[in-house]
């Protein structure tokens, strides 16, 4: 059950002939799995996560190429291969008994005469007897393949209304950037609820940016809190401004940012998240001042 859960399989969808990667949860039969409709950025959570199928979510036809991947980077390449039409895996990622012999050269003779050591038409019967075992990869997960649609073409009425509504759902949801004191307590009792703070989690984790963990933060910070409410929020509440350390928001960028780097301490993230907020009376000026120049 543990393996099936964190298991990804590769699909081609059987009416636009498309490639994808989905968890192996979402696979109902070998011919059919369900798949939700909605954004793109939506649905890429779900599949990065391993998301639990929903009764709701549309039944698709699909072919199976290769299931029970047991690691999220592994399946991704493996679509890169299937799309450009080239092996799953490569001569090293290949087990034991199935790479290709090199042909060996028998030397003391006239010529030197190669001998191929593999019988094609022998190592043809000898994998039709045996299928080689499945393989199971355990590496750091990486970002997902963008290769989602909103909607199918000739889609149903109810399909859109789906989709539409799946759509406003993170905006409806999280009123991303907060603007007022008044948006930032909503969110605050949103997330008193742990399965908001774990949907908010994910979500961050896909807008999550950069290489570095003040990269990162910034990309996060300037989606989730608008500059001018920023500017009155310091770390601890220094310099007269109101604390964001104990905010269940601070918790949710501190717990999304160590999810993309558990190397990197706690602390580091929060110094980050000290110099962003500094920072932001810089930024809202700066922007003040370009609206003043382009009206000029």
């Amino acid at each position: 059950m543990y393996l099936h859960y964190w298991m990804w399989t590769l699909i081609q969808f059987v009416d636009d002939d498309d490639y994808d990667v989905i968890p192996s949860r979402w696979v109902t039969s070998n011919t059919t799995c369900v798949f939700p409709a909605g954004k793109f950025s939506w649905i890429k959570a779900l599949v990065k996560n391993n998301a639990t199928p929903q009764d709701e979510w549309e039944t698709l036809n699909i072919s199976i190429v290769i299931d029970n991947i047991g690691d999220y980077n592994t399946a991704i390449k493996m679509l890169f291969r299937t799309v450009k039409k080239v092996p799953l895996f490569s001569d090293d990622e290949k087990g034991r008994g199935f790479r290709q012999k090199k042909p060996t050269r028998i030397l003391g003779s006239d010529t030197d005469e190669e001998i191929e050591e593999v019988n094609i038409e022998k190592k043809s019967t000898i994998i039709e007897k045996k299928k080689p075992k499945k393989i199971y990869f355990l590496v750091d997960v990486v970002k997902i393949k963008a290769n989602l649609k909103y909607l199918k073409e000739n889609a149903s009425e109810k399909i859109v209304t789906d989709t539409i509504k799946a759509i406003a759902f993170e905006e409806d949801l999280f009123p991303f950037p907060v603007k007022t004191e008044e948006d930032l307590e909503n969110l605050e009792v949103q997330l008193t609820k742990l399965s908001n703070e774990k949907k908010l989690i994910a979500i961050l984790l896909n807008h999550a940016e950069g290489k570095s963990v003040p990269k990162v933060v910034g990309s996060i910070m300037t989606r989730v809190i608008s500059n001018e409410l920023a500017s009155t929020y310091s770390w601890k509440g220094q310099k007269n401004k109101k604390p964001f350390q104990g905010k269940e928001l601070a918790k949710a960028v501190i717990v999304s940012v160590l999810n993309k780097f558990p190397s990197e301490s706690k602390q580091d993230v929060i110094k980050s998240i000290q110099l962003w907020l500094a920072q932001s009376p810089t930024r809202l000026k700066r922007a003040q001042n370009a609206i003043a120049t382009n009206f000029e």
